[in-house]
């Protein structure tokens, strides 16, 4: 069983007027909770959480704009199992994770993402994804990005540093 909630308002509800207005009106504040309750004796029930802020700075380089999402990923146990599954559970992975992304937009075709993911919860591990995205046509666009993974072995990032990888996406609209 699973009970949520969300949340998105911007710093504009605090009335500034001005230059300080409309930089406290173009950022985002947002957030969201799940709440987990399980059957069996294998898993706690927790809650998961996000919450962060965006702004997209216009104009910022050659007159293209730059989007920057900073968010914390966490959670917190309202029972806890005493026979909880070897390994965990990939779905909890991300608890304690700093999560940013990066977009840079030359114009409506083209745009360059970076997306990371930081584990700060134990030991130290993380993702990064770069990518760039090319739309051809409004109904062809090709996409390449890759995962960097980084981490001691143990970990969940980690365990796949060996592996990282490139990402070619061809996406067909009809």
């Amino acid at each position: 069983h699973v009970a949520g909630a969300d949340f998105a308002t911007t710093l504009g509800i605090f009335g500034a007027e001005g230059t300080l207005g409309e930089i406290l009106g173009g950022i985002q504040l947002h957030g969201e909770i799940a709440h987990y309750w399980t059957e069996g004796e294998e898993t706690d029930d927790y809650a998961n959480f996000v919450f962060g802020f965006n702004y997209q700075f216009v104009d910022l380089i050659f007159e293209h704009d730059l989007t920057l999402v900073l968010e914390y990923a966490g959670e917190f146990i309202t029972k806890e199992t005493e026979n909880e599954l070897e390994g965990g559970q990939i779905d909890r992975s991300l608890k304690g994770a700093v999560l940013a992304r990066l977009q840079y937009e030359v114009d409506q075709d083209l745009s360059f993402e970076l997306n990371m993911a930081l584990i700060t919860e134990g030991q130290k591990n993380g993702l990064v994804h770069p990518g760039v995205t090319w739309k051809a046509t409004d109904e062809v666009s090709l996409g390449v990005s890759g995962d960097i993974f980084f981490g001691n072995d143990e970990t969940f990032f980690g365990q796949y540093r060996h592996d990282g990888r490139v990402i070619i996406e061809l996406n067909l609209n009809f």
